[in-house]
């Protein structure tokens, strides 16, 4: 499973419509209590996106919620905010970050705003 957990995000990629969107964010009572419906279905995995999941301040509780139900959970992100967050992550199974390509490229991509060294540790 796939959840989108929040229409907010820290970049504006030029292929992303997000940022277009009002912002909003799944309630957590609603995320956790669902959870369980996901592995009484049969479901397995979890992928957490967004937008940016990591802007949430409660993204520890539901990932350590999925994985005590044994759910194998990954999480797309732009990097930005792994460093803050990293206490949370440490259960996940797979961390994608996005990196669009070379410097020039990647900044492009995400809208003209030159995060590439903090989010990536990149040249």
């Amino acid at each position: 499973m796939r959840w989108q957990l929040l229409n907010a995000c820290d970049a504006e990629c030029v292929f992303c419509h997000l940022h277009t969107l009002p912002a909003g964010i799944v309630p957590l009572d609603f995320v956790l209590s669902r959870l369980d419906q996901v592995v009484e279905i049969g479901g397995i995995h979890l992928s957490l996106s967004g937008g940016e999941p990591l802007i949430r301040d409660d993204i520890g509780p539901i990932v350590r919620k999925a994985k005590s139900l044994g759910l194998q959970t990954s999480m797309n992100t732009t990097g930005t905010f792994i460093t803050k967050r990293i206490d949370d992550l440490r259960d996940i199974d797979l961390l994608k970050v996005s990196v669009h390509g070379p410097r020039e490229i990647h900044v492009q991509v995400e809208g003209g705003v030159d995060r590439f060294e903090k989010n990536h540790g990149g040249p």
